[in-house]
């Protein structure tokens, strides 16, 4: 006779409900519950062992007589009637993706499985929290080099046009350009506007 792994909850979202674990993401209702709904390990988002703490935080979520009772108890009550005394079986607080909460009891397979399941969800926001930064990291630096290498290229814009005194009426404006390399120093629209300049 084949070993059913399972889980049990207790209170809050899928209260009475027992499902077995049978693939790798999917929980199966157990004794094919009608109208049970689809439960797959990767919608859980966090699972902790209940503790006292854990449960008055959740408290709100998970209501029912089952709850107050095992937080008058204390920890040690809630886990020796949660559990029947089975040691391989653990009580938890488990969120799920759509902000609902549960209390359920899981056998040692079952638990596995979500702690791969959480690790794998976790990694992967890690290391997608990492792309990002390193995108956006890259984005700032690049930023910062143009504004460095435009500043560069307008002080050398700067440089190389010549100083272009206000001119007297008796003065033409041909005065600082002696070569044809003062002439190319030269803004375009200053040679336009001065072609008398040019030197021969």
């Amino acid at each position: 006779m084949a070993i059913i792994v399972k889980i049990k909850f207790l209170a809050g979202y899928l209260e009475g409900l027992e499902y077995q674990y049978l693939k790798k993401d999917k929980l199966s209702p157990y004794n094919k519950t009608f109208g049970a709904p689809k439960v797959y390990i990767s919608d859980i988002i966090s699972a902790e062992v209940a503790t006292e703490e854990s449960l008055k935080t959740a408290g709100g979520t998970l209501g029912g007589a089952l709850l107050g009772g095992a937080l008058f108890g204390g920890v040690g009550a809630l886990a020796g009637a949660l559990t029947g005394g089975n040691k391989n079986m653990s009580t938890l607080v488990i969120e799920w993706k759509d902000g609902s909460k549960s209390l359920a009891q899981a056998d040692s397979e079952v638990m596995s499985a979500i702690r791969t399941h959480l690790f794998k969800h976790y990694e992967k926001k890690i290391t997608s929290a990492k792309k990002s930064g390193s995108i956006w990291k890259k984005v700032i630096i690049g930023f910062f080099v143009l504004v460095f290498l435009n500043a560069i290229a307008t002080r050398k814009n700067k440089e190389k046009e010549p100083v272009i005194e206000p001119t007297t009426k008796t003065e033409t404006p041909c005065k600082n350009i002696k070569t044809m390399e003062d002439w190319n120093k030269a803004s375009k629209l200053w040679q336009i506007t001065n072609a008398e300049c040019l030197p021969k």
